[in-house]
């Protein structure tokens, strides 16, 4: 939505026969109007971060009980419109991806796969889509460890997302 906005007032600023011929992000008008929008504080009133010791979606692995790739993928969006293979009791984790990791391969296209992308990229610096079975491996062993406490959560929301104040509101 902001790039929306950030393109539209561009194109108005601009002309509509300005036809885009230089990059836009290095104009004045776009450096301007960026340091403008990055100033205004947001407010987003919907989230489905819950309290640490209410994530539920952990798995029983190998290596005791904890928070896996298939854990993630199976508390996201991603299974409204995806199978996923499930994660057996006691399972590891090179065991469930040799049957789960063509999973993705016809979800590529849905937005419920392709929001978490960005997080495995700027979190733990892989790509998700051209990740090697080695690579696969050690993104869940970092998750894994992250989420034994309740450290690595709050660094990510209130470092990293820059989120200052949140409400958990419990439907029970």
């Amino acid at each position: 939505m902001r790039k929306l906005f950030l393109v539209l007032t561009t194109w108005a600023l601009l002309g509509p026969s300005s036809g885009f011929s230089e990059d836009v992000k290095q104009t004045d008008v776009y450096r301007r109007l960026k340091k403008a929008i990055d100033s205004v504080r947001a407010i987003h009133t919907l989230d489905h971060l819950r309290p640490f010791d209410q994530i539920a979606e952990r798995n029983v692995t190998d290596q005791g009980r904890g928070m896996s790739l298939e854990s993630l993928w199976r508390g996201s969006y991603y299974g409204w419109t995806n199978p996923l293979s499930p994660w057996m009791d006691g399972e590891s984790f090179e065991s469930w991806w040799s049957r789960a990791k063509t999973d993705f391969d016809d979800a590529r296209v849905t937005s419920f796969y392709r929001y978490l992308l960005p997080a495995f990229r700027d979190l733990y610096g892989v790509d998700f889509e051209t990740m090697t079975d080695a690579q696969a491996s050690q993104l869940n062993k970092q998750m894994f460890e992250n989420y034994k406490s309740d450290i690595w959560l709050n660094q990510v929301i209130t470092e990293r997302a820059d989120i200052e104040v949140m409400f958990f509101l419990s439907t029970e």
